[in-house]
Protein backbone atom coordinates (compact mmCIF):
# COMPACT_ATOMS: atom_id res chain seq x y z
CA UNK A 1 0.00 0.00 0.00
CA UNK A 2 2.83 2.41 0.84
CA UNK A 3 4.27 2.20 -2.67
CA UNK A 4 0.99 3.42 -4.19
CA UNK A 5 -0.21 5.68 -1.37
CA UNK A 6 3.10 7.13 -0.21
CA UNK A 7 3.96 9.75 -2.84
CA UNK A 8 4.26 13.28 -1.48
CA UNK A 9 5.44 15.97 -3.88
CA UNK A 10 6.96 17.85 -0.95
CA UNK A 11 9.00 14.91 0.36
CA UNK A 12 11.68 13.44 -1.88
CA UNK A 13 12.03 10.40 0.35
CA UNK A 14 8.56 9.10 -0.50
CA UNK A 15 7.93 6.40 -3.15
CA UNK A 16 6.89 7.46 -6.64
CA UNK A 17 4.23 4.82 -7.16
CA UNK A 18 3.71 1.70 -9.27
CA UNK A 19 4.77 1.45 -12.93
CA UNK A 20 2.28 -0.41 -15.13
CA UNK A 21 2.33 -1.12 -18.83
CA UNK A 22 -1.29 -1.69 -19.82
CA UNK A 23 -2.08 -3.94 -22.76
CA UNK A 24 -3.32 -7.41 -23.62
CA UNK A 25 0.04 -9.04 -24.34
CA UNK A 26 3.71 -8.84 -23.40
CA UNK A 27 5.44 -7.90 -26.63
CA UNK A 28 8.76 -6.17 -27.06
CA UNK A 29 9.71 -4.59 -30.39
CA UNK A 30 13.42 -3.91 -30.72
CA UNK A 31 15.59 -4.41 -33.80
CA UNK A 32 12.49 -5.54 -35.69
CA UNK A 33 11.42 -4.23 -39.13
CA UNK A 34 10.25 -0.63 -39.37
CA UNK A 35 6.52 -0.05 -38.91
CA UNK A 36 5.01 3.37 -39.64
CA UNK A 37 8.40 4.95 -38.89
CA UNK A 38 7.85 4.43 -35.15
CA UNK A 39 10.69 4.83 -32.67
CA UNK A 40 12.37 1.50 -31.95
CA UNK A 41 13.27 -0.29 -28.71
CA UNK A 42 10.89 1.52 -26.40
CA UNK A 43 8.04 0.50 -24.11
CA UNK A 44 5.44 2.93 -22.85
CA UNK A 45 4.12 2.66 -19.30
CA UNK A 46 2.58 4.92 -16.64
CA UNK A 47 3.31 5.59 -12.99
CA UNK A 48 0.20 5.20 -10.84
CA UNK A 49 -0.10 6.70 -7.38
CA UNK A 50 -2.81 8.16 -5.15
CA UNK A 51 -2.43 11.69 -6.56
CA UNK A 52 -2.48 11.10 -10.33
CA UNK A 53 -4.64 9.24 -12.84
CA UNK A 54 -7.84 9.47 -10.78
CA UNK A 55 -11.41 9.91 -11.97
CA UNK A 56 -12.51 13.48 -11.35
CA UNK A 57 -15.78 12.33 -9.83
CA UNK A 58 -15.40 9.54 -7.30
CA UNK A 59 -11.57 9.62 -7.15
CA UNK A 60 -11.15 6.00 -8.21
CA UNK A 61 -8.25 4.91 -10.41
CA UNK A 62 -8.43 5.96 -14.06
CA UNK A 63 -6.70 3.24 -16.09
CA UNK A 64 -4.55 4.10 -19.10
CA UNK A 65 -6.70 4.01 -22.25
CA UNK A 66 -9.32 2.01 -20.28
CA UNK A 67 -7.39 -1.16 -21.01
CA UNK A 68 -8.42 -4.34 -19.17
CA UNK A 69 -5.03 -5.83 -18.37
CA UNK A 70 -1.33 -5.11 -18.00
CA UNK A 71 1.72 -5.91 -15.94
CA UNK A 72 3.80 -4.38 -13.17
CA UNK A 73 7.43 -3.52 -13.88
CA UNK A 74 9.91 -3.61 -11.00
CA UNK A 75 9.82 -0.07 -9.62
CA UNK A 76 13.42 -0.04 -8.42
CA UNK A 77 14.63 -1.03 -11.89
CA UNK A 78 12.41 1.62 -13.50
CA UNK A 79 13.77 4.41 -11.33
CA UNK A 80 17.42 3.34 -11.29
CA UNK A 81 17.94 2.13 -14.86
CA UNK A 82 15.03 1.51 -17.22
CA UNK A 83 13.30 4.89 -17.49
CA UNK A 84 14.57 6.76 -20.52
CA UNK A 85 12.24 9.72 -20.11
CA UNK A 86 8.76 10.63 -18.94
CA UNK A 87 5.94 13.00 -19.86
CA UNK A 88 3.34 14.50 -17.53
CA UNK A 89 0.60 13.56 -20.00
CA UNK A 90 0.70 11.44 -23.14
CA UNK A 91 4.03 12.14 -24.87
CA UNK A 92 2.98 11.27 -28.44
CA UNK A 93 6.27 9.42 -28.23
CA UNK A 94 5.97 6.99 -31.12
CA UNK A 95 7.40 9.46 -33.65
CA UNK A 96 10.19 10.96 -31.52
CA UNK A 97 13.94 10.71 -31.93
CA UNK A 98 16.16 9.09 -29.29
CA UNK A 99 13.86 6.07 -28.97
CA UNK A 100 10.81 8.20 -28.10
CA UNK A 101 12.68 10.70 -25.88
CA UNK A 102 13.44 13.61 -28.17
CA UNK A 103 11.78 15.90 -30.70
CA UNK A 104 9.38 14.64 -33.32
CA UNK A 105 10.76 13.31 -36.60
CA UNK A 106 9.61 15.06 -39.81
CA UNK A 107 8.24 11.87 -41.40
CA UNK A 108 6.85 8.45 -40.54
CA UNK A 109 7.87 6.96 -43.89
CA UNK A 110 9.94 3.80 -43.38
CA UNK A 111 11.67 4.53 -46.69
CA UNK A 112 12.96 7.84 -45.35
CA UNK A 113 16.02 7.71 -43.06
CA UNK A 114 14.74 10.82 -41.26
CA UNK A 115 12.01 8.69 -39.62
CA UNK A 116 12.25 8.20 -35.85
CA UNK A 117 12.79 4.47 -36.38
CA UNK A 118 16.31 5.06 -37.74
CA UNK A 119 17.16 7.52 -34.94
CA UNK A 120 19.58 9.55 -37.06
CA UNK A 121 19.73 13.16 -35.90
CA UNK A 122 19.91 15.47 -38.96
CA UNK A 123 22.23 17.90 -37.17
CA UNK A 124 24.95 15.24 -36.78
CA UNK A 125 24.08 12.54 -39.32
CA UNK A 126 24.70 10.05 -36.50
CA UNK A 127 22.64 8.10 -33.99
CA UNK A 128 20.88 10.58 -31.72
CA UNK A 129 22.34 11.30 -28.30
CA UNK A 130 20.90 13.27 -25.40
CA UNK A 131 22.90 16.44 -26.16
CA UNK A 132 21.86 16.67 -29.82
CA UNK A 133 19.61 19.55 -30.81
CA UNK A 134 16.85 17.20 -31.99
CA UNK A 135 16.73 15.71 -28.50
CA UNK A 136 17.77 18.33 -25.96
CA UNK A 137 15.58 21.15 -27.28
CA UNK A 138 12.43 19.15 -26.48
CA UNK A 139 13.42 18.39 -22.89
CA UNK A 140 11.52 20.17 -20.14
CA UNK A 141 14.82 21.89 -19.28
CA UNK A 142 14.52 23.76 -22.60
CA UNK A 143 10.81 23.72 -23.47
CA UNK A 144 7.76 24.85 -21.52
CA UNK A 145 6.09 22.21 -19.38
CA UNK A 146 2.57 21.76 -20.80
CA UNK A 147 -0.26 23.22 -18.76
CA UNK A 148 -2.96 21.49 -20.79
CA UNK A 149 -3.30 18.04 -22.30
CA UNK A 150 -3.38 19.53 -25.79
CA UNK A 151 -0.11 21.45 -25.38
CA UNK A 152 3.11 20.29 -27.02
CA UNK A 153 4.81 17.72 -24.74
CA UNK A 154 8.29 18.05 -23.32
CA UNK A 155 10.17 15.19 -21.69
CA UNK A 156 11.76 14.77 -18.28
CA UNK A 157 15.04 12.87 -18.35
CA UNK A 158 15.40 9.37 -16.96
CA UNK A 159 18.58 7.48 -16.07
CA UNK A 160 18.69 5.91 -19.56
CA UNK A 161 18.21 9.16 -21.53
CA UNK A 162 21.69 8.84 -23.06
CA UNK A 163 21.83 5.06 -23.57
CA UNK A 164 24.17 3.17 -23.44
CA UNK A 165 25.20 5.49 -20.60
CA UNK A 166 22.90 5.01 -17.60
CA UNK A 167 23.11 7.51 -14.75
CA UNK A 168 20.42 7.81 -12.09
CA UNK A 169 21.93 11.04 -10.75
CA UNK A 170 20.36 13.10 -13.52
CA UNK A 171 16.97 11.42 -13.39
CA UNK A 172 13.95 13.73 -13.37
CA UNK A 173 11.19 11.14 -12.95
CA UNK A 174 10.21 12.57 -9.56
CA UNK A 175 10.22 16.04 -11.11
CA UNK A 176 7.76 14.78 -13.73
CA UNK A 177 5.33 13.66 -11.03
CA UNK A 178 5.71 16.92 -9.14
CA UNK A 179 4.93 18.84 -12.34
CA UNK A 180 1.99 16.57 -13.04
CA UNK A 181 0.46 17.23 -9.61
CA UNK A 182 1.02 20.95 -10.17
CA UNK A 183 -0.67 20.93 -13.59
CA UNK A 184 -3.82 18.85 -13.08
CA UNK A 185 -6.34 21.39 -11.89
CA UNK A 186 -10.01 21.31 -12.76
CA UNK A 187 -10.96 19.84 -16.11
CA UNK A 188 -9.30 20.55 -19.46
CA UNK A 189 -9.65 19.90 -23.15
CA UNK A 190 -9.35 17.47 -24.81
CA UNK A 191 -8.68 15.36 -21.67
CA UNK A 192 -9.21 15.90 -17.96
CA UNK A 193 -5.75 16.55 -16.51
CA UNK A 194 -6.41 14.57 -13.33
CA UNK A 195 -7.64 11.54 -15.26
CA UNK A 196 -5.24 11.55 -18.22
CA UNK A 197 -2.32 9.13 -18.16
CA UNK A 198 1.31 10.08 -17.76
CA UNK A 199 3.85 8.33 -19.96
CA UNK A 200 7.12 6.74 -18.88
CA UNK A 201 9.28 5.44 -21.73
CA UNK A 202 11.43 2.42 -20.86
CA UNK A 203 14.48 1.45 -22.91
CA UNK A 204 14.00 -2.09 -24.19
CA UNK A 205 17.72 -2.55 -24.77
CA UNK A 206 17.97 -2.59 -20.98
CA UNK A 207 14.63 -4.22 -20.15
CA UNK A 208 14.84 -7.22 -22.48
CA UNK A 209 18.08 -8.65 -21.03
CA UNK A 210 16.65 -8.20 -17.52
CA UNK A 211 13.55 -10.17 -18.50
CA UNK A 212 15.68 -12.93 -20.00
CA UNK A 213 17.90 -13.09 -16.92
CA UNK A 214 15.23 -12.85 -14.21
CA UNK A 215 11.71 -12.68 -15.66
CA UNK A 216 9.75 -12.64 -12.39
CA UNK A 217 11.97 -10.07 -10.70
CA UNK A 218 11.60 -7.73 -13.66
CA UNK A 219 7.85 -8.30 -14.16
CA UNK A 220 6.57 -9.48 -10.76
CA UNK A 221 2.82 -9.50 -11.44
CA UNK A 222 0.07 -9.30 -14.02
CA UNK A 223 -2.89 -6.95 -13.62
CA UNK A 224 -6.58 -7.25 -14.41
CA UNK A 225 -9.07 -4.40 -13.96
CA UNK A 226 -12.05 -4.97 -11.68
CA UNK A 227 -14.59 -2.89 -13.61
CA UNK A 228 -13.81 -4.89 -16.76
CA UNK A 229 -14.23 -8.36 -15.27
CA UNK A 230 -17.37 -8.77 -17.36
CA UNK A 231 -15.28 -8.31 -20.51
CA UNK A 232 -12.86 -11.06 -19.50
CA UNK A 233 -10.07 -9.02 -17.91
CA UNK A 234 -9.09 -11.79 -15.48
CA UNK A 235 -9.11 -14.44 -18.20
CA UNK A 236 -6.94 -12.27 -20.44
CA UNK A 237 -4.47 -11.62 -17.62
CA UNK A 238 -4.29 -15.35 -16.91
CA UNK A 239 -3.52 -15.99 -20.57
CA UNK A 240 -0.85 -13.29 -20.57
CA UNK A 241 0.77 -14.82 -17.51
CA UNK A 242 0.76 -18.31 -19.01
CA UNK A 243 2.26 -17.04 -22.24
CA UNK A 244 4.99 -15.19 -20.34
CA UNK A 245 5.78 -18.27 -18.28
CA UNK A 246 6.15 -20.34 -21.44
CA UNK A 247 8.27 -17.74 -23.23
CA UNK A 248 10.75 -17.37 -20.38
CA UNK A 249 10.64 -20.88 -18.89
CA UNK A 250 9.11 -19.86 -15.57
CA UNK A 251 8.12 -23.07 -13.74
CA UNK A 252 5.57 -21.49 -11.37
CA UNK A 253 2.61 -19.14 -11.55
CA UNK A 254 3.23 -15.41 -11.41
CA UNK A 255 0.80 -13.39 -9.25
CA UNK A 256 -2.41 -12.13 -10.79
CA UNK A 257 -3.38 -8.86 -9.13
CA UNK A 258 -6.74 -7.14 -9.37
CA UNK A 259 -6.65 -3.37 -9.83
CA UNK A 260 -9.75 -2.01 -8.13
CA UNK A 261 -10.83 0.99 -10.17
CA UNK A 262 -14.23 1.18 -8.47
CA UNK A 263 -13.37 2.35 -4.94
CA UNK A 264 -12.48 5.83 -3.74
CA UNK A 265 -8.70 6.05 -3.39
CA UNK A 266 -7.74 6.99 0.16
CA UNK A 267 -10.90 5.65 1.75
CA UNK A 268 -10.03 3.30 4.60
CA UNK A 269 -11.59 0.25 2.90
CA UNK A 270 -10.21 0.94 -0.60
CA UNK A 271 -7.29 -1.34 -1.52
CA UNK A 272 -6.26 -0.58 -5.08
CA UNK A 273 -4.09 -3.65 -5.71
CA UNK A 274 -5.39 -6.99 -4.40
CA UNK A 275 -3.52 -10.25 -4.86
CA UNK A 276 -5.64 -12.79 -6.74
CA UNK A 277 -7.06 -15.48 -4.49
CA UNK A 278 -6.28 -13.78 -1.16
CA UNK A 279 -7.54 -10.89 0.92
CA UNK A 280 -4.11 -9.40 0.76
CA UNK A 281 -2.74 -6.07 -0.42
CA UNK A 282 -0.04 -6.54 -3.05
CA UNK A 283 1.63 -3.13 -3.15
Amino acid sequence: TWVYMGFDEDDDDTPLGVTLSMGMSVQFFCDTPCWNGDADCRLSASIYNHKVMLKRHGKSVKVTMNRPTGYIINQTLVESQLAKCSYIFDGASNNRYNNACGCGAPTNDCNDRRAAFYDICPSTGKTCRAADREVDSCSCDRARVPKHTGDAPCFFRGPAIDYPNVDVRGSQTRDMLKARVDHQGWGDHPHDRLEYWNEVVLDLRLLMPMVENDPTHTIPAFIYVKSLLNTGSKRIAQSMMEGYKAAYNVPYDIPLVMLDDTCRVGHFWCQVFIYEGADEVFV
